[in-house]
């Protein structure tokens, strides 16, 4: 139970990060969706690298989960530069 907890206590810390980074994202959007996305993608290394196999597991969500950042990315860099063209 000793490897559950830890299991749990490091899924738990990983879901309050990534909740600090979703309020985080209303200052600094740009910033905070590039660390979700490292953040993210050094999940899945972790993950690939104790079991290869891991990377295709889920691959769909994955998928989707790595749009959405992109697509949240590209949206947070147009609206700095409309902030940059306005002066705000």
């Amino acid at each position: 139970t000793g490897t559950a907890l830890g299991i749990l206590i490091t899924n738990a810390a990983v879901a309050v990060i990534f909740l600090l980074l979703g309020i985080w994202a209303g200052k600094k959007p740009l910033a905070a969706i590039i660390s979700g996305i490292v953040l993210y993608g050094v999940i899945i290394l972790i993950g690939v690298v104790q079991n290869p196999s891991s990377l295709f597991s889920g691959i769909i969500l994955k998928i989707l989960v790595i749009s959405y950042l992109i697509k949240g990315l590209i949206s947070a860099r147009e609206a700095d530069k409309i902030k940059q063209q306005h002066n705000i």
